[in-house]
Formats: C-alpha cells, sequence, structure tokens
C-alpha cells in the first residue's frame, strides 16, 4: 500500500443556513455539491489509498463529483458595521465519487478569516 500522494482541485456551490448572535458569534450548516480533479502521482496506472482500495486513473485530471456537508463556528470582529470582518473555523466532511464510494469520506478542518470587499 502506497501512501496518498495526489493534488487536488475543486468548485463547489454551498447551500445552508446561518444564525447570527447579538454578541457576534455566528454559526452555519450548509450541504454541497461541486466537481472535484485529481492528479495522482504515481508510475503505475492503480492507485491504492491507505485503505489499499485500488483504482484505475487516467494520465491527468480524474474528475468526480463532490457532495459535502460542513458547519462552520465564527465570530464576527465588526458586529455593528456594514463591512464584516470574521473568524472562522469550519469542519467539513466530502466525499470523492469518483474515487472512493461513499462509506469511506474525507474530512478537512478550515480555519479561516473573511472580509467583504463592497457591500451592496
Amino acid at each position: 500500500v502506497q501512501r496518498q500522494d495526489f493534488n487536488s482541485f475543486s468548485i463547489e456551490l454551498q447551500k445552508g443556513f446561518k444564525k447570527s448572535f447579538p454578541s457576534g458569534l455566528f454559526v452555519e450548516q450548509y450541504i454541497g455539491i461541486g466537481a472535484v480533479a485529481n492528479f495522482y502521482k504515481t508510475d503505475d496506472i492503480w492507485y491504492f489509498d491507505e485503505h489499499a482500495w485500488g483504482y484505475r486513473y487516467a494520465p491527468g485530471a480524474n474528475w468526480g463529483i463532490m457532495p459535502s456537508v460542513g458547519l462552520v463556528v465564527g465570530y464576527d470582529l465588526t458586529k455593528n458595521s456594514e463591512k464584516q470582518n470574521l473568524i472562522f473555523i469550519k469542519p467539513d466532511v466530502y466525499w470523492n465519487l469518483g474515487f472512493r464510494p461513499l462509506h469511506l469520506p474525507y474530512s478537512s478542518i478550515q480555519i479561516g478569516y473573511m472580509f467583504n470587499l463592497k457591500t451592496f
């Protein structure tokens, strides 16, 4: 079994709900659907993941459908301003249906800062 070694590019649309509190704290939940392209770094046409699942791949981009679910917890640093400056942590669970079955999801955690460039 070889260690996972690939690069990915993804694009995703998300739909969810956001609840903001007077303290500046906010929570969001969402579901998403997207596309993912994986570029595998191996000399063979078979790729084995950490679960010893073998997958045949093509050279270049290997496309798959990527559904996801997530939760965001954050704080609005400028809670009484028209322009928002947000800090957040975002655990995410997603699937690459072109590569792995539903019972083997991926997970990630994003920590970030967001701000509005322009308010309409």
